[in-house]
């Protein structure tokens, strides 16, 4: 393949007329002019100048490398490049279209999404065979409906028909627009259809056709300073509610845990309502005309889709004055209807009530339990369990038991329940040697995903540990420390150690142990080592037992052992152990749409609603992340308000609430979009259009070359040559010792003898310097 080459600055070869100053630099002479009269040369005779060439090069290597190094900087500025011979493309034919329908919560107002199926069916009616059709919907993520691909492998006649049943099938969802998202993965599939569609679908017109109300909170901002394809240009074809306005109601924080008696919710008016008074109150969310709510278009009855104007409320309404674009945050006190673990406010005045409705959960303080058996008492300030009531304190969000198994009861408790339903414990501290009766309890517990930290304060505890790992053989020793012991090799990856993996907080230099045991390691299957003592050993690891684990600490925290009680990460540490073996979710009860649900897979919202936290895995079918899957399996349609109602008065619930930039429906304009860049000109014509995808192709090769680094590089050292060369050929027969030039006798003169002084004529030449 030949190749040729070109520039991609062609005008600046105009300035490689500078090559002709060093060819007058070196022409010029300095010819003398006028007469000096030298009166000591008066008594010599004249003599007739010499004629010779004023003017003539004396140094053409000097003169050939100055010239040199001028073309090669007009060279670098032309930013040359090597252009490969090509083959003529014939041009492209149709157009490669894509289409943005978005599906947000925003759609669901009056007649939104009518009018976007219309316009989705006036842009299936202008496609011509020729054309390419990418058919993408966007809320939070995007889904491809319809590709590049499967448009093009569907008979010519059948395509639109197909297109429109899989349209029938859509409905708004209950996610957040984020447009700019959208459109950048818009982008992305054009420019996989291109290249996967052959050469004539490359050099194609592609056009990204957006059908949205486009409302001001569209997630657009990380469209500022993108660099648009050239071939390719944004249409929009808005669509607009019949009611113009739209207020919105969302919580504002959680409400404390302290005083549960209030909520504070934000009301929200758009920037082009005409309503400026609005009524708040609550509802009961197991009310009859709660829970026969209108089902919405998408199968998923809930009252979102219900009017709230014809809800039912209890007590008296707030009433709300919000001016158009503004917003205003109400305190309601909780009402003393009896409304269970969650309650529903309401917001009356607003023509689309979509967003009319929030959900509200009061929070519960979580309670966890702590089994301790040991020799010693709470009253015994030199033992272990003296510590566990100021280390497990109660907190304004947790409540923890601590039980106290005797050491004469082998059996977990007289509780025939209890008995039934195993040990219910969030952790079990064993400080002693156990009752075979306890170690099986204890096996089971595990087994069933419990943890147990055993603490090591005597080697008499080797045969319940071993059998309590189903029957390892483990031995103990007592450890020869001299003076104290060390922590070392701590595994800052593991739950109870990772709020200590900060450099301000992971130093243990003055964490002293004067005793410790040492255990065998060899045994112990499945071993995760967490911390050493200086000496290696062991000081505590985790080992595996069914879906639980065994924690065995070699050392106690009794202060003839060691200085753990007086550490300042000894509290921190035993709470992450709690939180560890607890494995209970937060305690966060609110969540907004498509938000990750802590649950055993991880989940998302999909649904507004009070949820019951058990079942949402099995109630809530969430779509995977945008860039998972783009045709993720669709929502199961649910019963929230029956879900919840079903489950026991003492569930534990969540709230899930629409995001609250659902309620800003003013629409943006197309002077929003130009300042943020986006290509919303008029398509170009198929010629402007070569010429450009040319320019671009010169550009990204010239890019990549980088031809005009050695074009600098050489003018360097053609000017460092030139240099040296202009330094050797100066003529040091004309510089006296004092550095003065001496030049020579001038070769005319006159005598002028009436004056008695000699005239010397100054035009004759004299050499170059």
């Amino acid at each position: 393949m030949f190749s040729s080459l070109g520039f991609l600055a062609p005008l600046y070869a105009a300035a490689a007329l500078a090559v002709v100053v060093p060819v007058v630099l070196h022409l010029i002479r300095r010819t003398p002019r006028g007469r000096q009269t030298f009166s000591s040369l008066m008594f010599l005779s004249p003599s007739p100048p010499t004629v010779s060439r004023r003017s003539r090069i004396e140094n053409w290597l000097l003169l050939i490398l100055r010239a040199l190094a001028v073309l090669a900087l007009v060279a670098a500025f032309c930013r040359p490049l090597w252009r490969p011979l090509i083959p003529e493309v014939p041009a492209a034919t149709g157009t490669s279209l894509l289409v943005l329908l978005d599906v947000s919560a925003s759609m669901r107002r009056e007649q939104l999404w009518d009018d976007a199926m219309k316009q989705v069916d006036e842009v299936l009616d202008s496609l011509s065979p020729d054309d390419d059709l990418t058919l993408v919907t966007f809320a939070d993520t995007t889904t491809t409906v319809v590709s590049a691909t499967s448009w093009r492998s569907m008979e010519p006649a059948l395509r639109k028909a197909a297109v429109k049943e899989q349209l029938a099938s859509l409905r708004p969802t209950w996610g957040a627009t984020q447009l700019g998202t959208a459109l950048l993965r818009g982008v992305e599939l054009l420019e996989q259809s291109g290249s996967t569609g052959g050469s004539t679908v490359a050099n194609r017109q592609r056009t990204i056709v957006v059908v949205s109300d486009l409302q001001e909170e569209s997630g657009c901002t990380e469209l500022q300073g993108y660099d648009w394809p050239a071939m390719l240009t944004v249409q929009f074809r808005p669509v607009a509610a019949k009611a113009i306005g739209n207020a919105g109601v969302h919580p504002v924080g959680l409400p404390e845990l302290g005083d549960p008696s209030f909520v504070r919710v934000r009301v929200t008016n758009a920037a082009d309502s005409t309503q400026e008074q609005f009524q708040l109150g609550w509802q009961d969310p197991f009310a009859p005309d709660s829970r026969n709510a209108t089902t919405s278009d998408n199968g998923n009855s809930n009252s979102l889709s219900q009017p709230a104007a014809s809800m039912t409320t209890i007590g008296e309404l707030v009433s709300v004055y919000v001016p158009p674009g503004q917003s205003r945050v109400v305190k309601l006190d909780r009402p003393e209807a009896d409304l269970r673990a969650g309650s529903t406010i309401v917001l009356t005045g607003d023509s689309h009530p979509s967003d009319n409705v929030c959900f509200v959960t009061w929070p519960t303080r979580q309670r966890l339990r702590v089994v301790s058996l040991g020799d010693d008492t709470i009253e015994d300030q030199r033992g272990l369990r003296f510590f566990l009531d100021p280390v497990f304190a109660a907190t304004p969000h947790r409540i923890v038991e601590i039980i106290d198994w005797p050491i004469d009861a082998p059996t977990w408790s007289a509780d025939p329940v209890d008995e039934v339903e195993g040990l219910r414990a969030d952790l079990v501290i064993v400080s002693r040697a156990l009752h075979p009766a306890q170690v099986e309890t204890l096996s089971r517990y595990m087994t069933a995903g419990g943890r147990v930290l055993a603490v090591c304060r005597s080697v008499d505890m080797a045969d319940s540990l071993g059998r309590l790992m189903g029957g390892t053989k483990v031995t103990l020793q007592e450890a020869d420390v001299a003076d104290f012991s060390l922590l070392r090799e701590v595994d800052f990856n593991h739950p109870i150690f990772a709020a200590l993996a900060d450099p301000r907080f992971s130093d243990l230099s003055k964490l002293h142990f004067w005793s410790h045991r040492r255990v065998d390691e060899t045994p112990l299957v499945g071993l995760r080592p967490l911390a050493r003592f200086d000496d290696g050993s062991l000081a505590l690891g985790e080992v595996p037992v069914g879906k639980g684990s065994l924690l065995m600490l070699l050392a106690g925290w009794q202060r003839d052992e060691s200085e753990l009680t007086g550490w300042s990460k000894f509290v921190p540490v035993m709470n992450a152990l709690l939180a560890y073996g607890s494995d209970q979710p937060p305690t966060t009860s609110h969540y907004q749409i498509h938000d990750p649900l802590s649950l055993t897979p991880p989940r998302r919202a999909s649904t507004p609603g009070l949820w019951k936290r058990a079942s949402l895995a099995v109630d809530v079918a969430s779509p995977s992340d945008s860039e998972a899957s783009d045709n993720p399996e669709p929502p199961s349609p649910t019963a929230p308000m029956e879900a919840v109602k079903s489950q026991p008065d003492d569930a534990e619930l969540v709230a899930i609430n629409l995001p609250p930039g659902e309620s800003r429906t003013t629409p943006l304009t197309p002077t929003d979009f130009q300042l943020l860049g986006l290509p919303l000109e008029t398509p170009l014509d198929p010629h402007t259009l070569a010429l450009t995808q040319q320019a671009r192709e010169k550009q990204d090769l010239e890019q990549e070359q980088k031809l005009w680094r050695w074009l600098l590089l050489t003018a360097l050292t053609l000017l460092t040559l030139e240099t040296l060369l202009a330094s050797r050929t100066a003529s040091p027969s004309n510089i006296t010792a004092s550095g003065e030039r001496q030049f020579p006798v001038p070769q005319s003169s006159t005598d002028d003898r009436a004056t008695g002084r000699l005239t010397l004529d100054r035009r004759s030449p004299l050499p170059d310097p």
